[in-house]
């Protein structure tokens, strides 16, 4: 059959097949179901975008098939339908209740078709349009239920006459926007892109209920008007890609204020339809995010599974984690942590179960307090004799952590690693001692023969001075350790290269107070070094410095005794000669003066 022009009618922009049906079997007085019927097709095919039948609707009715292309909905496999190259599902789909704006009905009804005019927009048929972006007025239901579903033309004539309501003004949003732009093929970037239009929808949506109503709010109570508001919410927060939503899921963590800690608690509904509600691959973009974030940010066991990816190994712990793991009091544990720089001293105000950090790290100075020595212990263990362990077992050699004591309160102790690393460093130039070798003591004895603290000795292994150094075969670790004694002598009895403070009294010749006043004034340069004899902080002064202060100040009594005068008569002379001191006498309590107007310096 092949219908004259004049009995036809011609399609509009964007019209299903299926009311463009429905529009010209009203013309002639039929339901789409017969007026189909008399083409030879069904009227089901047509619905469900069967290729023969749309082809053979346009065939009778004297229309390009092609102009169905971009508007049939399609049905596919696996609950899949398509519209031109987007994906939808029967989910995001409306198709037994038929909507349409009531304005656009209103302006197609001024055409030259009248009353015949008015047709069901492809656009439509999706769940999420409830508004109609080209009048901001909400969509109006035209059909409930099964008798004649489908028939646009049929239903539109005998409900209820929309141009006579008005219409509610509502604001279209950028969600529905964006699905017009993506059916139209309208390109413009956005990250929702990487997804069937399916899955954009579903998820702009899910996320924006979980920003409007919270994640831990049942949903099933949301009428079309909140998913409408929950869409736009989502869209815009997709609108900033992958960072905002990191952002957004961050601002939940902050908000949870329950005690258990965990993907689904926090997260709830949200959490739920990315782990059970859509296991369909489409919506991976967005559940890697969130898996992501969840796995670096909270700690999960091995062996769980997180929104469908097992864990095979722990990446995070938490204070509570750790403790449980490891059977260490949580509040000492904390303070290791900070100790070994594995979480920020900020943490403080945090609960256990929400300071979290990297797993392998902590574990493996977790396990090093498990393995440490106690002083005895590690003397024991690099056979270091007393008294000889305080020595060598302290800074700058070595430093001690604290743990817990099994009677209350902390013990000093030392990593195994750490002890292996100071014996590494003592023998890295020894060789085997031969029969040939003669001179050779253990650094105890060096010390003692040189009467000097063996921990300038140790000084010398460590700064890689002494170059003849021998393991003696019969004995092990610290004391097997012997240097040529001639070698030792010779380095520690080299002229010191600084001056203490006491030297200094020497060289001028005054007190305490005076050498005191001057450093601190700092016309005497000087700096601080440690000791390494009492390994304590110590001021001393350079030698050049001293033969710089030398040789531009003198003082009083000094140049006294340069000249041989008493040092009144020498104050009354310079006094007459109008030469003042170079220091103020509240300020440094001697007489000083400037070398360049009383006489040449002397030196060091």
């Amino acid at each position: 059959m092949r219908l004259h022009p004049t009995l036809s009618l011609a399609p509009q922009p964007r019209e299903t097949p299926a009311s463009y049906c429905s529009r010209v079997a009203r013309k002639h007085g039929r339901t789409a179901q017969q007026f189909a019927g008399d083409c030879g097709i069904r009227f089901q095919d047509i619905v469900v975008g069967n290729e023969d039948a749309v082809s053979a609707l346009a065939d009778a009715c004297g229309v390009d098939g092609a102009h169905f292309s971009c508007s049939t909905v399609r049905r596919g496999a696996d609950r899949i339908f398509t519209i031109g190259n987007e994906q939808l599902t029967s989910g995001s789909l409306r198709r037994l209740q038929l909507r349409a704006c009531p304005q656009c009905l209103l302006e197609d009804r001024q055409g030259p078709d009248g009353e015949l005019a008015p047709y069901m927009r492809v656009e439509w048929l999706i769940d999420a349009v409830r508004v109609c972006p080209h009048h901001s007025v909400p969509l109006d239901v035209i059909s409930v239920g099964s008798h004649q579903k489908h028939d646009f033309a049929w239903h539109l004539n005998r409900g209820e006459d929309l141009a006579r309501v008005t219409p509610a003004h509502r604001e279209a949003g950028a969600l529905i926007r964006y699905i017009f732009d993506r059916l139209a093929g309208r390109a413009d970037v956005h990250w929702l892109d990487r997804l069937p239009l399916y899955a954009a929808i579903r998820s702009a949506e899910i996320v924006g209920a979980a920003i409007t109503r919270g994640v831990k709010a049942s949903w099933n109570s949301l009428s079309d008007e909140d998913w409408h508001a929950a869409g736009i919410s989502g869209f815009e927060l997709f609108t900033g890609g992958d960072r905002a939503f990191r952002t957004y899921l961050a601002g939940v963590q902050r908000a949870h204020d329950q005690s258990s800690w965990g993907g689904k608690v926090v997260f709830g509904q949200l959490y739920n339809f990315l782990a059970q509600d859509a296991r369909d691959a489409a919506y991976e973009p967005i559940r890697g995010i969130m898996r992501s974030h969840i796995l670096e940010t909270v700690q999960i066991p091995a062996g769980d599974v997180v929104l469908g990816v097992k864990l095979e190994q722990r990446r995070l712990h938490s204070i509570h984690s750790a403790a449980r793991e490891t059977g260490l009091h949580p509040k000492p544990l904390r303070r290791k942590l900070v100790a070994f720089g594995i979480i920020d001293s900020l943490a403080d105000h945090l609960t256990d179960d929400r300071v979290v950090f990297e797993a392998d790290k902590a574990l493996a100075a977790l396990g090093s307090i498990k393995t440490s020595m106690s002083l005895e212990g590690a003397a024991v263990y690099l056979n270091i004799p007393r008294p000889h362990n305080r020595t060598v077992l302290a800074p700058p050699f070595i430093t001690a952590i604290s743990v817990p004591s099994p009677g209350g309160g902390h013990r000093p102790a030392f990593l195994q690693r750490d002890l292996d690393s100071l014996l590494a460093r003592l023998t890295c130039s020894a060789s085997d001692r031969g029969l040939d070798d003669v001179g050779y003591v253990w650094l105890g004895e060096a010390s003692k023969r040189c009467v000097m603290p063996l921990v300038d000795v140790l000084m010398l292994l460590f700064e890689k001075k002494l170059t003849q150094v021998r393991l003696n075969p019969l004995e092990r670790g610290f004391k097997a350790i012997q240097v040529n004694l001639k070698e030792v002598r010779e380095h520690l009895h080299a002229p010191r290269s600084t001056l203490s403070l006491r030297d200094v009294e020497r060289h001028l010749k005054a007190s305490t107070q005076v050498v005191k006043a001057l450093v601190d004034t700092g016309a005497l340069c000087s700096s601080v070094q440690i000791n390494r004899v009492s390994n304590l902080p110590s001021r001393v002064v350079l030698p050049e410095d001293m033969d710089l202060f030398m040789g531009t100040y003198v003082s009083l009594m000094g140049l006294a005794r340069e000249r041989g005068i008493h040092f009144r008569a020498l104050k009354s002379q310079l006094d007459a000669a109008g030469i003042t001191p170079a220091f103020e006498p509240n300020t440094i309590p001697a007489t000083f003066y400037l070398r360049v107007q009383v006489g040449s310096p002397g030196r060091v």
